[in-house]
């Protein structure tokens, strides 16, 4: 079997800084892969690395047999800080890439959020108060 996703001896610097490293682990497909570990442990350096956000200082990742070499158009990336856009509501948040998209797939992803609002119990049934 081929796996989804590998990180093999992957290590970050931020100057004199260890961020992470070396890290090397295998995803295979329909696994779910949780990371987990203390505050500056390198746990979002990791993520951004698989995003291709930040590169690698050494080692390589591949996902889908390909090697991650920039940033892919299939993956996006939600910070931890919910204060990313503090001016809107969770239903305009939630929707924000509906925004430019055709009227059938902006309906799927306003379906999606208030399925997902529905069941955190924030759902009031009236889309201006989200």
């Amino acid at each position: 079997m081929t796996a989804k996703m590998v990180v093999e001896g992957v290590t970050k610097r931020f100057g004199d800084v260890s961020a992470l490293g070396p890290c090397s682990v295998q995803v295979q497909p329909n696994e779910f892969l949780c990371v987990i570990g203390p505050s500056g442990c390198g746990k979002t350096t990791l993520l951004r690395i698989l995003a291709g956000l930040v590169p690698p200082d050494e080692g390589r990742v591949w996902v889908d047999g390909e090697q991650v070499r920039g940033p892919r158009p299939e993956v996006a990336m939600v910070f931890q800080h919910f204060g990313l856009l503090p001016w809107k509501t969770v239903w305009q948040i939630g929707n924000i890439s509906a925004v430019e998209r055709p009227t059938y797939e902006r309906a799927v992803e306003w379906g999606f959020t208030r399925a997902c609002l529905t069941k955190l119990g924030k759902w009031s049934g009236d889309p201006r108060w989200h």
